[in-house]
């Protein structure tokens, strides 16, 4: 898991200069929460970093569009509910097909985004999301451990 405050946001797909784009919009609109964002263009070279625990993963549906020998998304997306099922990875696609949604979200997507001029402020929302989220569980375990260092203290103090 990447530290406390930031975010640790993996982007793959094979298209160099959307992920490029995508990766500038999240690190600029989304700069108070300070994303750490990395880029993959094929997803072999991802599953090799998945042991980074990323916090958000926003995976290509047709990763072997440009390479034919690569692996597609729906595979990585498989690998990576093996390896790490609590990994949120929300399926990319510029094909807005409901039937290849249904697939992505039975094999474990959080959530399925075509390409279009709606899809960074999508995708900046779960970006948002995720942070609240890791910032609730850190505020959680703050808050055990005081409430628990309290109770020692009164356990002491008798």
């Amino acid at each position: 898991m990447s530290k406390h405050g930031n975010i640790l946001v993996y982007i793959v797909d094979d298209d160099k200069m959307y992920s490029e784009v995508l990766k500038h919009f999240i690190e600029t609109s989304c700069k108070e929460l300070e994303p750490h964002v990395e880029i993959f263009v094929v997803g072999e070279t991802f599953l090799m970093s998945i042991d980074k625990k990323p916090d958000l993963v926003i995976l290509d549906y047709s990763l072997n569009s440009k390479f034919d020998d690569a692996i597609d998304g729906l595979e990585v997306l498989k690998r990576i509910q093996d390896v790490s099922p609590n990994t949120r990875v929300v399926m990319l696609s510029v094909k807005a097909e409901s039937y290849i949604a249904m697939q992505a979200i039975d094999n474990g997507a959080y959530d399925y985004v075509v390409k279009d001029e709606s899809a960074f402020e999508k995708i900046k929302r779960f970006v948002e999301e995720v942070y609240e989220e890791k910032k609730s569980f850190f505020q959680r375990i703050a808050s055990f451990f005081t409430s628990s260092r309290k109770s020692l203290e009164v356990l002491e103090n008798r």
